[in-house]
């Protein structure tokens, strides 16, 4: 038996979710009516979607705006991301009927008194026939901000702060405001706001943590509304939260108003996320790119509990707005590392494309104007789509390789031997100058340590090195590498072939290989790109056969291997290859030679012409074990307008140079679009002729359109149209975007739908149903984070998939819920779970609540004029209110003169 003491949002919620997993719930509610007396402004963020979707019946009014004023009268307006304003009454009312047709049961007239814990908890409650004791196994403290529950287990002592809250209902008309703009006074004493509730009321309201609330609120009556009609007087109390609070003892909860969350999900260890540093862009597994921050900046690691938090320099992360409109590299505000103690999840969609992301975390869906999220656990096959970008950033990256200059950058312990040939004059104008024990060194032989040249500020360029070695051979490697076919070819063929052993880099050819000519190209590749010989060709013989089945290119030593492994970031076998970063920021034909070479040496083309030819089809396919290779290859093709599928498939057993190989999984890449195979057909040259004959006699279907199921009601309005261009199209499925758009170019129409709709067109988002939801193992004990501060999204996975990870008032009570919900379910701690995910943004609203307590009018004034900045409007109004920190250090940051106020009024307390 589960008690819920309290029939707010959060305790509704929390009920709805427990009775829909089985659970016997019973609710208890002081007053004789779900809702009522109203103790906020029931004013929400766009995030409610994620929970309860808004509805006409409890959805009063929409505010698109907000005007802050300053204590002297001063403005500024700011355009602020849709906030609904709902009738509490109702809108409690929904939520409690969602409960009670999973099956849970609600007692109005019941007010908690106390409770004793033994084996089972007894409550007492008094009702309008006298007192009643019943027993339950768990019970939860949703009852408001002083919480009973919480008083008698004491998780709530009389320590615990508030903000006092008092409302009143007033005549729209009588306050001379806009219907679409949500008003709030900042000055010394509170808080004040006037939120329209519809044409003719508006609530009227302050928030104070002073002893006087009742005459602030007067006097702010007085000034913003004198001698106007008040239908309704409402008050409450907000709980101030501190760092130090616990909501949890044995199994009695406390959440809402008596215990704030916020929600923290997050990625598997291995999945790609595109980024940008140090102006190349890339892919990287988030847990590598997360560790190594950790790793590097330990002094400044934020600990929350068990999460780890760093705030990244100099990383970018690749994004689009809300309305599919900028997608650009946004900065990374945060990233973040927690132990795994959620399910994982594997979301597979159209085409293959998969991302891996814990139940929790939310996914990007499209609404009916913006993009919204969807959390894992709510996804329906086949019914939701999910968003890939297919327009991608090319990069331009146009200079040499200096090696010498990459090694600092990337692997800076390398420097100690590295030996540098032919730059004594860089150092030295004559003999004598060189100290005599060296001179014979450093002088006549032209050897001497890079670390000389760094330590007197030199970066050598028409160089070449020799890594330092006792004995055996020296390899003399060019420091200066061109951007060349060949190189890109030979990172190709690595990506294919290669391996290393720590030494050197290997390719491991077989015997049609040599045939193709594969293997004397990769030899000359290696010999131009950096002016060396490879070692001699290596044969390896079967056993069984007897004859030679393989073929090696060895060559570059270790100065070659650490740039392929770790400076360009290759990989070194077959599970963690990669494609090298600077492939995806070269000019396309560069990126195709890779591309080729790659499919050259891993693949092979297939055709299957039956007489039927609806049954004609044909492919080029590669096969790899590598997720991160698998993930490179489709962002590359992207950046090459290639559309690439997806499988993952068991290996049968096979036999390789006379040993049986046990069959194991592999990722296939396949291209099979008209477009992708014309832009391949000359790297098989001997099935080429094939290939155009049968690309002569098909059609180019689209892979980029959108669901019809988005448009029924633009189909409606301009039926003429869509008849004109896709005929009878009511059993399409998908309509394309190439016609879409000659549509869109002839509608006449300004609405946010129809510009949002456009956007997708232009920008060639792919909308691709889910068609699997696998539960799988983590690959580490920790999962992982990053965030935006400007959108709160960012794309991972097998293809760059949008994804989405914060929530946020009532909003936070609902998260709450969920994990009492959770701790319940796991038996596991309630306190561990919500500390882990309140994270940042409770800090920083505790933070904020001590600093602006402390500011006086004049500080306040000063706030609204810095507010009048472009800059920090377009922040203010681009963010969700319940998460501070997805905007404060950006703003900070843009109006540096407002940091002064924190550390000076901070430090007086």
């Amino acid at each position: 038996m589960i008690s819920i003491i309290g029939g707010g949002p959060s305790g509704n919620y929390l009920a709805y979710l427990l009775a829909k997993e089985g659970s016997k719930v019973n609710l208890y509610e002081e007053h004789d009516k779900i809702g009522k007396p109203i103790q906020c402004t029931g004013l929400l963020t766009d995030s409610i979607n994620s929970f309860v979707k808004i509805k006409k019946e409890f959805l009063v009014n929409t505010l698109d705006k907000a005007r802050l004023f300053g204590p002297d009268g001063d403005y500024t307006d700011i355009k602020i991301r849709k906030n609904f304003v709902v009738d509490r009454h109702k809108f409690d009312s929904h939520i409690a009927e969602m409960a009670v047709n999973e099956g849970a049961k609600f007692f109005l007239n019941h007010k908690f008194l106390d409770c004793k814990i033994k084996d089972k908890i007894t409550a007492r409650f008094k009702t309008s026939k006298g007192i009643k004791e019943l027993e339950t196994d768990y019970l939860i403290g949703a009852d408001g901000p002083r919480s009973s529950v919480g008083r008698s287990v004491g998780l709530v002592t009389d320590k615990r702060k508030y903000i006092i809250a008092l409302q009143a209902r007033m005549s729209l008309k009588d306050l001379n405001c806009e219907k679409d703009t949500f008003e709030a006074f900042m000055e010394k004493r509170g808080f004040g706001w006037v939120v329209p509730e519809n044409d003719e009321i508006a609530r009227v309201g302050i928030a104070t943590a002073g002893k006087n609330a009742n005459d602030y609120f007067k006097d702010f009556l007085k000034q913003r509304c004198p001698n106007k009609k008040i239908v309704e007087y409402q008050s409450g109390l907000v709980p101030i939260y501190t760092p130090e609070m616990k909501c949890q003892k044995n199994n009695v909860f406390l959440v809402g108003d008596a215990a704030c969350q916020v929600k923290l999900s997050s990625l598997d260890y291995g999945e790609p996320v595109l980024i940008k540093k140090n102006g190349f862009i890339m892919t990287v597994r988030i847990g590598e790119l997360v560790d190594e921050e950790i790793k590097k900046n330990r002094k400044n690691v934020i600990k929350e509990g068990s999460i780890d938090i760093v705030k990244p320099k100099d990383i970018l992360s690749y994004t689009p707005d809300y309305k599919s409109k900028n997608f650009r590299f946004y900065k990374t505000n945060s990233l973040i590392r927690h132990p795994s103690e959620e399910d994982i999840y594997e979301i597979i969609i159209d085409r293959g494309y998969r991302i891996k992301v814990t139940g929790e975390h939310s996914v990007m869906c499209v609404s009916e104007d913006s993009f919204t999220p969807k959390k894992v656990k709510d996804l329906k096959i086949k019914e939701d789509h999910l968003l890939v970008n297919f327009n991608l950033p090319k990069g331009n990256f146009t200079d040499n390789i200096n090696i010498i200059e990459w090694i600092l950058e990337e692997k800076p312990d390398l420097v100690e031997n590295i030996i540098i040939l032919g730059g004594k004059n860089l150092l030295y104008k004559k003999a004598e100058d060189v100290e005599r024990k060296k001179r014979r060194t450093y002088w006549y032989n032209d050897r001497i340590p890079l670390s000389l040249f760094l330590s007197k500020g030199i970066i050598p360029n028409d160089v070449k090195l020799i890594y330092k070695k006792k004995f055996g051979r020296e390899i003399k490697i060019k420091n200066i590498i061109d951007l060349s076919p060949e190189l890109f070819r030979l990172f190709g063929y690595y990506a294919a072939e290669g391996t290393s052993n720590g030494r050197d880099v290997r390719l491991c050819f077989g015997k049609d290989d040599l045939m193709k000519g594969i293997v004397d190209d990769a030899i000359n590749c290696a010999k131009k790109v950096f002016g060396i010989e490879p070692n001699k060709l290596h044969k390896k013989l079967n056993p069984k056969t007897n004859k030679d089945s393989s073929y090696y290119v060895i060559f570059g030593g270790k100065i070659v291997y650490n740039l392929f492994k770790n400076i360009l970031k290759s990989g070194d076998k077959a599970h963690n290859k990669e494609v090298p970063y600077i492939v995806f920021n070269v000019n396309n034909n560069l990126k195709m030679e890779f591309l080729k070479a790659y499919l050259l040496g891993d693949g092979h083309a297939r055709f299957r012409m039956p007489k039927k030819r609806k049954n004609w089809s044909s492919d080029i396919m590669a096969a790899t074990v590598s997720r991160k290779l698998l993930s490179d290859l489709v962002l590359l093709s992207f950046q090459l307008d290639l559309s690439p599928t997806v499988q993952y498939q068991k290996a049968r057993e096979h036999e390789l140079y006379g040993k049986k190989i046990k069959s194991k999984y592999t990722y296939l890449l396949s291209y099979s679009k008209k477009n992708d195979l014309n832009k391949l057909s000359d790297i098989f040259g001997s099935k080429k002729s094939l290939l155009l004959k049968y690309l002569d006699k098909i059609k180019e279907k689209s892979i980029a359109g959108l669901p019809i199921t988005l448009l029924p009601d633009i189909i409606e309005k301009h039926k003429d149209l869509f008849r004109k261009e896709f005929g009878q199209y009511s059993h399409y499925k998908t309509l394309s975007y190439k016609l879409l758009e000659k549509i869109f170019s002839k509608i006449n129409d300004n609405t946010e739908r129809i510009k949002f709709m456009n956007n997708l067109i232009i920008n060639r988002v792919l909308v691709l149903p889910i068609k699997k939801i696998n539960k799988i193992k983590p690959t580490s004990k920790y999962v992982y984070d990053l965030e935006v501060n400007d959108t709160n999204m960012f794309v991972g996975g097998v293809a760059p998939i949008i994804v989405h990870n914060t929530h946020g008032g009532i909003i936070l009570g609902m998260l709450g819920a969920e994990e009492v919900k959770n701790s319940i379910t796991n038996n596991d701690s309630y306190d561990r779970r919500w500390k882990k995910r309140i994270g940042k943004d409770l800090f920083y609203s505790w933070l904020m609540w001590k600093v602006f307590k402390k500011f006086n009018d004049k500080d306040y004034n000063k706030l609204i004029k810095d507010f009048k900045n472009p800059k920090i409007r377009e922040i203010l109004g681009r963010y969700n209110r319940d998460f501070p920190s997805q905007f404060i250090f950006k703003i900070l940051y843009k109006k540096p003169s407002l940091i002064k106020y924190g550390f000076k009024l901070f430090s007086r307390q």
